[in-house]
């Protein structure tokens, strides 16, 4: 491991939580965010998409007219409201195409982490049937404080040779449930002022076979949550980058890193980076 920031561990390996609200300001405001817990969206709306049998031009997102694409649904999401819920629910298949979340907020708190979201549904017992394959560059960008979307049960996959980034998050707040990232170069970049979180009972799989991928980077004002197992696989170069931003791994969580047998780094932090441990990791392999 290479530390130029602040990892804090106690003689066990573990993050000595009475210290967490004092430690660490910028990781304290963080903490301070409303949970997951949407109980009172206000107003729900389903779409339905399906790759197959939907059709963007003559769809209206209802069961008996589903979208083709998952973009059309997001587009369909009218910016106006700022307010409610959007499930978007999502059926097995392949789908082409990059994602730009649109900004959803509960009106009546006018915050971005009321209960208005967007939560995108796939197939959470296995992820696999549904993939999202970006045709280029940025495969899902949050790019709105406003913005709070849920990802669940899909495979982000990129293409070997193209400059693809899974989740690329510069605002808001992106919420992981059951999700893996695939032959990416990039699996996570979270910047800005983006808060990403990984839920509890649910697993966050990164495996890459691209020359030189990165698994984890948290830079900025950002910050990045795991509260469930997260599998990092065959990562090219450095599995977690720290720099400046902040990520925090809760007590209950895992962290598996299986190196590749090459000069992989399973923990970089750098400058004013922030890391607070409090759950195992297994280092696998790995060279730094």
């Amino acid at each position: 491991m290479a530390f130029k920031g602040y990892a804090h561990l106690d003689a066990s390996d573990m993050v000595p939580l009475d210290e967490l609200p004092n430690v660490d300001s910028k990781l304290s405001t963080f903490l301070k965010r409303q949970g997951f817990g949407f109980t009172s969206p206000g107003t729900a709306r389903y779409i339905y998409v399906n790759g197959a049998t939907g059709d963007d031009n003559t769809g209206t997102g209802e069961a008996g007219a589903p979208y083709a694409t998952i973009q059309a649904a997001l587009n369909s999401i009218a910016s106006t409201i700022y307010q409610g819920a959007y499930y978007i629910y999502v059926a097995a298949g392949t789908y082409i195409e990059s994602l730009t979340a649109v900004p959803v907020m509960n009106a009546a708190a006018n915050t971005g982490y009321g209960d208005g979201h967007i939560h995108i549904y796939g197939n959470g017992a296995d992820p696999t049937q549904i993939v999202i394959k970006p045709p280029y560059g940025i495969n899902f960008t949050s790019n709105n404080q406003l913005c709070r979307t849920v990802l669940e049960g899909v495979t982000l996959e990129g293409t070997a040779g193209q400059s693809t980034i899974g989740i690329d998050a510069s605002a808001g707040r992106v919420i992981l449930r059951d999700v893996i990232l695939k032959n990416l170069l990039t699996a996570m970049n979270v910047y800005g002022e983006a808060y990403v979180q990984s839920l509890s009972f649910s697993t966050l799989t990164i495996d890459t076979n691209q020359g030189g991928s990165g698994g984890i980077v948290c830079e900025e004002n950002s910050f990045t949550e795991f509260l469930g197992p997260v599998e990092i696989i065959g990562v090219g170069s450095t599995y977690v980058r720290v720099t400046t931003g902040a990520v925090f791994v809760h007590r209950y969580a895992t962290m598996d890193m299986v190196g590749v047998g090459g000069s992989e780094v399973g923990l970089f932090v750098d400058k004013d980076g922030v890391v607070y441990i409090a759950a195992g990791w297994d280092m696998d392999a790995m060279q730094g």
